[in-house]
């Protein structure tokens, strides 16, 4: 089995404290959220609060969640695009005046593009969000934004669990952990953990768990769990991991059973910075959903980035075009290498 949500085993709720917990990377004043999208919430009602603004600019190629709270405060939402690479960032002003401008280090690569941009155009009134969701807390991210937004639950297994820094201390006030997401949450990952492969009853907790946060706006405090939890994993070893799984993956494509394969990376290489969170692929669009269907058959789980409307601009396309043709591989730090092997003999099949 490859990918789907993390699991929560007995062993893991018994492991001692291993000395290089992600809560070790973070700064005296960064605010313990629940989701990033209470980060976001956070950062963009800090903002608006020092100064006065009314308008943002965001990236059409994101999730919907992300987006969600720049309408919720009110401020006129602009689109920028960022092209089939995610690294040509089109329709964007010569200067940014007077906005929120929220950025993201897609699969955990450095969005070089988007940085290169904001030396010239960015303004004494530009407040930046950079999102490094995807990151996995990879301390090269994260130096541009004036406000940062990691989420641990995209790479570790707690129920929750999100970061935001900020140039100070961030006076904000959140409300405990909603107890019924978290309990949702949590039962879904035991769940997997003691079920069949087959078995998807999890899912439906998921889902529930996740309505709950689609129907609130609330600013909320990481839960109890989480901040026990973090002390036990090896954030170090952990990327480790996810690197090398990468490598195996990109090896496999460029030279190995995986050379002639009719969908192909992304990405080429690895940076030595950074930190992936998946290995995302293109297919053509119209066999992209049939080859998502074989792999889950093979129990392995491949996600979306993102189900994207359609584009009111056309310097937009390329991104919805994108959002159609793209999947991504799983790599976290569960897999190991004879797995991936296994998976990579599973791939060369599904395009056979």
């Amino acid at each position: 089995m490859l990918g789907g949500d993390f699991q929560i085993k007995a062993e893991l709720l018994l492991r001692a404290d291993t000395g290089n917990s992600p809560l070790d990377r973070i700064n005296e004043g960064d605010a313990l959220l629940d989701t990033g999208r209470s980060a976001i919430h956070a950062a963009i009602a800090s903002a608006i609060d020092v100064k006065k603004i009314k308008k943002a600019w965001v990236p059409f190629y994101s999730c919907q969640t992300m987006i969600q709270p720049f309408y919720d405060h009110g401020l006129e939402v602009n689109f920028y695009g960022v092209g089939k690479d995610l690294a040509s960032p089109i329709g964007l002003p010569d200067r940014l005046d007077d906005c929120l401008f929220l950025f993201v280090h897609y699969f955990g690569r450095f969005n070089e593009a988007i940085s290169s941009y904001l030396l010239i155009a960015r303004t004494q009134n530009t407040v930046v969000i950079e999102d490094v969701v995807q990151s996995c807390m990879n301390s090269a991210h994260g130096r541009i934004g004036n406000y940062v937004v990691h989420s641990l639950r995209k790479f570790l297994p707690v129920p929750d669990g999100a970061i935001l820094a900020g140039p100070k201390a961030i006076s904000i006030n959140p409300l405990p952990a909603n107890e019924t997401f978290i309990s949702l949450s949590l039962l879904s990952k035991i769940s997997r953990a003691v079920s069949d492969v087959k078995d998807t009853r999890h899912i439906a907790l998921k889902n529930m768990a996740e309505d709950i946060l689609d129907d609130c706006q609330a600013i909320r405090e990481m839960s109890s769990f989480t901040r026990r939890m973090l002390p036990k994993f090896d954030l170090s070893e952990i990327q480790s991991r996810r690197r090398q799984n990468w490598q195996q993956l990109s090896d496999a494509f460029a030279t190995g059973t995986l050379k002639n394969c009719a969908f192909r990376p992304l990405y080429e290489y690895l940076p030595e910075a950074d930190v992936p969170l998946l290995f995302p692929v293109v297919a053509e669009a119209d066999k992209r959903d049939a080859i998502l269907e074989k792999l889950r058959q093979e129990a392995i789980f491949c996600p979306v980035h993102w189900k994207l409307g359609s584009p009111a601009k056309p310097w937009l396309r390329c991104d919805f075009d994108l959002s159609r043709s793209l999947f991504s591989i799983p790599i976290d730090q569960r897999v190991t290498s004879p797995a991936l092997d296994q998976a990579i003999d599973i791939l060369w099949r599904v395009d056979s």
